[in-house]
C-alpha cells in the first residue's frame, strides 16, 4: 500500500513539474518616447474597446506564449483597421507584453511583426481619457468586418489530461500487478 501511495504522489509530482514550469525569468524595460514618436513608430493607430483577452502565461503556458487581444474599433488613425481586430502580444508584462483591463477603451499603438500586428507595453498604447491624442492625424472609420482574431482551441488541455490519466492508471496496475505476485 506504501508503494502505491508513493506511486501516486510521484505523479502527482511529476504532472506538476510539467504544467507548472514557470519559464524563465526576464525583464521589460522601456525607452520613454512621446505620443507623436510612438505614432510614427507604428503601423497601425486606433481607438477602440477591448472586449476580450485569449491565451498566454499560466496554467499550461510560459509567460512568453502570445496572448491575443480582441478589441472593438471606433476610430482609426493609421493602417487598415477592422471594425473588431485582434492583436498579439506577450504572456506578461515581464517579457513587455501589454495586460490592460477588458470593457475599457484605448488608443492603441500596433505594429507588425512577422505578417501579423502585435501590441506590446513599451509602444505607448494607453487608456482613453479626456486628453485628445498627442500627434496630428484625423480619425476615419474602420474596415468592415474582422481581422486578427485568435481561436481558442482546448484540444492541447484534453491531451494532457488524458495522458495524466492513463500515465496514472499504468503506474497503479503495475504496482498493483507487482503485489499481488508478491502475496503470491
Amino acid at each position: 500500500m506504501r508503494r502505491l501511495l508513493a506511486a501516486g504522489a510521484a505523479t502527482l509530482l511529476s504532472a506538476f513539474i510539467v504544467f507548472a514550469n514557470p519559464g524563465s525569468a526576464c525583464a521589460c524595460s522601456c525607452a520613454e518616447q512621446t505620443e507623436a514618436e510612438a505614432f510614427e513608430a507604428a503601423d497601425a493607430v486606433f481607438a477602440g474597446t477591448l472586449t476580450r483577452r485569449d491565451g498566454g502565461g499560466f496554467p499550461l503556458g510560459s509567460p512568453d506564449d502570445p496572448a491575443t487581444l480582441e478589441f472593438e474599433v471606433d476610430d482609426v488613425y493609421k493602417g487598415d483597421i477592422a471594425e473588431v481586430q485582434g492583436l498579439l502580444t506577450s504572456g506578461s508584462e515581464a517579457s513587455c507584453g501589454w495586460d490592460p483591463p477588458v470593457g475599457e477603451d484605448y488608443l492603441v499603438f500596433a505594429y507588425l511583426e512577422g505578417g501579423k500586428l502585435n501590441v506590446g507595453f513599451c509602444g505607448g498604447s494607453r487608456a482613453l481619457d479626456e486628453r485628445s491624442p498627442e500627434f496630428d492625424a484625423e480619425a476615419v472609420a474602420p474596415v468592415a468586418g474582422e481581422a486578427g482574431l485568435a481561436k481558442t482551441e482546448l484540444w492541447p488541455f484534453g491531451v494532457a489530461g488524458a495522458l495524466l490519466v492513463a500515465a496514472t492508471g499504468a503506474g497503479w496496475w503495475f504496482l498493483r500487478r507487482r503485489h499481488l505476485k508478491r502475496i503470491q
